[in-house]
């Protein structure tokens, strides 16, 4: 997987998957284009952690500076990265390029990798898997974010779960209307 070129040292890791009645070239553009305006509990969880609520779209987060799609291998997978410095207190780090990302080594910092995979399972049948890897630089910022990950967690882990479960619904719902809807 394309993910393990960009973050294969981690810390701390969450991965999901579902299959998905559909051929990988059909599901690629939900996936990549995700839309979270139609689910209730991401808009809640996006709001407690002070996300924008106006147009929930993985294009918008882009867009927002909250992270950089760092390579897009269509229609099987692509990888996000996102940097942080933690101190004196967090602040979300531009990332230029790959090669800005892969060399990124500040201490007290985090790197966040996240994909989205396609695996074809046969010709009407698709894997989406979703992965989110934290490599921690530096034994403080580590020990710190073990704390923050014990209470996020379980909140992350039902993002991923919805965006898959919202992901099939889009699917479904546009090849249910013929493809109009």
């Amino acid at each position: 997987m394309l993910i393990d070129s960009y973050l294969a040292e981690f810390d701390f890791n969450e991965l999901h998957t579902k299959r998905i009645e559909a051929d990988v070239s059909s599901l690629y553009p939900f996936v990549r284009h995700l839309d979270f305006n139609g689910s209730l509990l991401t808009r809640v969880l996006f709001k407690l952690r002070g996300l924008p609520l106006d147009d929930l779209t993985l294009d918008t987060m882009l867009s927002l500076g909250l992270g950089k799609i760092l390579i897009e291998e269509a229609p099987h997978e692509f990888v996000i990265g996102m940097l942080g410095t933690v101190k004196p207190i967090p602040v979300p780090v531009d990332i230029e390029n790959a090669g800005h990302y892969l060399g990124y080594q500040l201490e007290d910092s985090i790197k966040i990798a996240w994909n989205f995979y396609l695996r074809p399972i046969d010709d009407s049948t698709t894997e989406v898997s979703t992965e989110t890897r934290v490599k921690c630089l530096g034994r403080s910022v580590r020990n710190k974010f073990r704390i923050y990950w014990f209470f996020v967690r379980p909140f992350s882990g039902l993002i991923r779960r919805e965006m898959l479960r919202m992901i099939r619904n889009q699917y479904y719902q546009v090849n249910r209307n013929g493809g109009n809807g």
